[in-house]
């Protein structure tokens, strides 16, 4: 009899044990590794140490702006004029895929994304698709926070060279430049709207890439230099002209149709 009560003394510690410790924070994250918490103030937030790791940074892109780094074990593809990288599983898989693109800000007077515009530049992401198009959108533009950095999260079904996919887009602006990390994942042409099975099973990747997507400090045009140091003739500070910004709402289509010979 005593010994039954040991037992379920033991039994019962054990359990206290697994439910406070990380062990079961990490079972719970295998279970259901793709889940998504929404907080308090109802923006959903995944840490970049619970996504899956990606592989070593490429060299700066975007002439110095931005560093990337594909998901660790995906291979980088050949990508577009308008593409800074592409990515896939392997070279006989062309989906789940993975492109990351580089625009001006839609809304440059509104500066960064923050969580109190947020809504401003999701409503510019989802009015292309509000008329005509508005079947292709499946979910609208909505916050979300990908490691330290907010992104507007939107999923659309596009037709691309004859095939059916899910395009989950992840926008952020940052330093005045609007990088889009895009996820197209292939769905049964006959039930597109069953869209979440090959998401889910997908997204956390893209999720992993958006977080360590990482804008850089533009560096000083005029380096502090002590004035008992002082060049006599210091050199010239170049300057960039800023192209204006392209209106993203105009062409819509774009996004929609996929690279020749991808």
């Amino acid at each position: 009899m005593n010994m039954g009560k040991y037992r379920i003394v033991v039994l019962a510690a054990s359990i206290g044990l697994i439910s406070a410790g990380c062990g079961g924070n990490e079972a719970d994250r295998t279970s259901t590794p793709s889940a998504v918490e929404a907080t308090e103030d109802g923006i959903k937030r995944r840490a970049a140490e619970d996504l899956p790791a990606v592989a070593a940074c490429l060299p700066v892109l975007d002439d110095g702006k931005v560093e990337i780094a594909g998901p660790e074990g995906w291979i980088q593809l050949p990508g577009t004029s308008k593409q800074l990288a592409a990515f896939a599983p392997d070279k006989a898989q062309a989906y789940p895929r993975i492109n990351i693109t580089a625009d001006d800000s839609p809304l440059p007077v509104l500066g960064d994304l923050t969580e109190e515009n947020a809504t401003q530049f999701g409503t510019v992401f989802d009015d292309p698709y509000k008329g005509k198009k508005r079947k292709s959108l499946q979910e609208s533009a909505k916050p979300i926070m990908l490691g330290g950095t907010l992104y507007i999260r939107q999923v659309r079904l596009v037709l691309i060279n004859k095939k059916q996919l899910v395009l989950q887009s992840l926008a952020t602006v940052q330093k005045g430049r609007l990088y889009t990390v895009e996820l197209f994942c292939e769905v049964d042409p006959a039930k597109p709207e069953d869209y979440a099975t090959p998401l889910t099973d997908a997204r956390d990747y893209a999720y992993a890439v958006a977080a360590h997507l990482t804008p850089l400090a533009a560096t000083s045009e005029t380096p502090a230099v002590p004035a008992e140091a002082a060049p006599t003739e210091p050199p010239a500070a170049e300057k960039t002209e800023e192209k204006p910004a392209e209106k993203e709402a105009s062409k819509p289509e774009q996004r929609d149709r996929w690279p020749a010979g991808a």
